[in-house]
């Protein structure tokens, strides 16, 4: 956790005047600044019971069954601006280098919880750290390479440090982010960098941007028309729900022990005739009328995938719809529209909503393969190739001047109306709406793109709750009729 301290160009730190859960600190060194608390709710030290309280453990654990676990300890170093100059270097690489140093010039490997064995942090025993995280409170990013919004993951990266007053060379898995909000509020957010750019290294590399997690700045090719929102360990700020998703459980095999079969199915749900009975929830139209249970999706696992069957030529992307049950507010899991609940006192559950408990669906566009070529598995041509299918139904929306919006951001922001119902091509809320104010369609620009931050319904009633990051309409409910 490392804090700079910009001797040189004050005007440069970011997170000036700011000292909300993560306080600035003047002094270089080590642990002359430690956030004991703050800490442990980003990850536990320890595993106790299968009890985890950070969020970052708890959302991997819960996402994963519990067969990944997600422990960690920290070293907390504040170093000066000049210090990381002083390498000669700039970049992440740079940064790091000057943050390992400050830490062997202190005696090395001292962590915050007293675990301070390479064996702790080596849990395939290979003789290496698994994963170092490097999380900076105000970062500059021509100084260090990255902003307080963004992060990267990188390949390995060796490092000389003091172990027991021994130099030792061990070689890790490398992340960096910003604290992203100065006080690093942002950490404890189940949606937050930290999620994302961890599981850059369980999915791959930018092509498997999804889920409100994605950007135009890595090259690869939307496979729908603007960014797509969502929910996902892949997805990021622009998420709705905070848990994981189905396609991202199926990619890992991760399956609750009451679903795994001797069939290798990896999707799955009960049988409706017979609840003890699993089924295979991976279905074609070859299948013809199939009736499933589908229990809460966090806590079971269960749910549908549903190939459609048309395709314009057989070299096509194959297209599948999911369909999962998601009990929000009575399955005591990481599972709520994101800034509705917080660890922090903060306003952010004045506007959001927690989330319906519903059958939540999305569609896949390619991505299916698991084993080939890296072309196969990892395509460049299907970034963000999920997207959400609202039980609000996809709208023509008609742009309204910019209105002032205080929810999570505030400021007067895209506000759109809902217009005409249109299944095939319309906008849904989770999605970059794209508006040409001198109506000239052939030149759409990127400038012309934005979120939908207030929505009028077609009665001019207003929903001013951020619907881009999902709301209660979402979810597909069953309505009972009481006499």
């Amino acid at each position: 956790m490392v804090n700079i301290i910009y001797d040189v160009n004050p005007s440069n730190d970011p997170c000036q005047g700011h000292s909300n859960n993560w306080l600035p600190n003047a002094l270089e060194g080590v642990h002359e600044n430690i956030p004991q608390l703050y800490l442990l709710n980003l990850l536990d030290a320890n595993n106790t019971n299968n009890n985890l309280q950070g969020s970052m453990s708890r959302l991997y654990y819960e996402s994963s069954f519990g067969s990944l676990v997600l422990l960690g300890d920290y070293i907390c170093v504040d170093i000066k601006e000049s210090t990381i100059a002083a390498n000669n270097g700039s970049g992440d690489y740079n940064f790091r280098v000057s943050v390992n140093n400050i830490i062997n010039a202190n005696g090395g490997l001292d962590c915050v919880f007293g675990y301070n064995s390479i064996a702790d942090y080596d849990s395939d025993e290979n003789f290496e750290i698994d994963i170092v995280q490097y999380i900076c409170r105000n970062p500059y990013e021509t100084l260090v390479g990255f902003h307080g919004g963004g992060g990267l993951a990188g390949p390995v990266f060796t490092y000389d440090l003091l172990v027991n007053g021994t130099m030792t060379n061990h070689t890790s898995r490398y992340m960096c982010q910003g604290g992203s909000g100065c006080g690093g509020s942002d950490l404890h957010n189940p949606t937050g960098i930290i999620i994302h750019e961890f599981a850059h290294l369980l999915f791959g590399n930018n092509t498997f941007h999804t889920s409100g997690g994605n950007h135009r700045s890595h090259g690869r090719t939307n496979t729908i028309f603007g960014f797509e929102g969502g929910y996902g360990l892949m997805g990021g700020y622009n998420s709705g729900l905070v848990s994981c998703n189905g396609y991202e459980r199926w990619r890992m095999h991760w399956q609750d022990l009451s679903n795994q079969n001797n069939n290798d199915w990896w999707i799955v749900a009960r049988d409706a005739n017979n609840i003890n009975n699993i089924k295979n929830g991976d279905i074609n139209k070859n299948d013809g009328t199939q009736s499933f249970i589908l229990r809460d999706f966090i806590t079971y696992g269960d749910v549908v995938r549903i190939q459609l069957p048309y395709k314009d030529n057989p070299n096509a992307s194959n297209q599948y719809i999911w369909l999962e049950n998601h009990q929000i507010g009575l399955n005591n899991k990481l599972d709520y529209l994101q800034y509705s609940v917080h660890k922090d006192a903060t306003p952010w559950n004045t506007c959001r909503d927690l989330g319906a408990a519903g059958i939540y669906a999305y569609i896949q566009v390619g991505k299916d393969i698991l084993e080939g070529t890296e072309f196969e598995v990892y395509p460049d041509n299907e970034t963000d190739n999920l997207r959400i299918i609202s039980a609000e139904g996809n709208w023509d929306f008609e742009y309204q001047t910019n209105e002032y919006i205080n929810c999570v951001g505030s400021g007067y922001l895209r506000t759109e109306k809902m217009k005409y119902p249109n299944p095939l091509s319309g906008y849904q809320d989770q999605t970059y709406h794209f508006f040409d104010p001198t109506d000239n369609l052939n030149e759409l620009s990127l400038s012309q793109g934005d979120y939908l931050w207030k929505k009028y319904y077609v009665n001019n009633i207003y929903f001013d709750g951020l619907s881009q990051l999902g709301d209660n309409l979402d979810a597909f409910l069953r309505k009972f009729h009481y006499t």
